[in-house]
């Protein structure tokens, strides 16, 4: 059982070595994802297209030409029809995978350490559930471990 521990700890190193912690300070409108020096805020909304009940995402975070059309989903409103609550934790876990690839690189073969800073900020929305929320995306999302500061 010591040498497991001992190799799950020098695997941590690797890892964390390799890709490093992205921090990501957490607040209603935007996250902020921080990784080696490099910084990125990204609006906590995202653009739904409903193709005959198949909803595609056409944008997160920010608006584009043609996205009037669309629906726009905030992901942390504390008003939201009972069919975007389902979609909520889903939605949450691709933000987090496109912020995670637009700060790492897409290229990125190594699963990142994720620190969350500043969960308190969205407790009131997500009812204290947050941490939990924030973990199971982050997991879904790709990363390796994750951490809440």
């Amino acid at each position: 059982c010591a040498i497991l521990k001992n190799n799950r700890s020098m695997i941590d190193i690797l890892i964390n070595r390799l890709t490093g912690q992205v921090v990501i300070k957490v607040s209603p409108n935007e996250f902020t994802f921080s990784w080696r020096g490099k910084s990125v805020k990204i609006k906590t909304y995202v653009h739904l297209f409903d193709d005959n009940g198949y909803y595609r995402i056409l944008g997160i975070g920010a608006d584009f030409e043609g996205s009037s059309r669309c629906t726009r989903v905030e992901l942390f409103s504390e008003k939201l029809p009972p069919n975007d609550r389902i979609l909520r934790p889903k939605l949450l876990e691709l933000f987090i995978r496109f912020g995670l690839q637009k700060i790492i690189g897409r290229r990125s073969i190594m699963r990142p350490t994720v620190v969350f800073e500043k969960t308190h900020n969205i407790a009131k929305i997500l009812s204290g559930y947050q941490n939990s929320v924030l973990i199971e995306a982050a997991y879904k999302a790709g990363a390796y471990s994750v951490q809440i500061n």
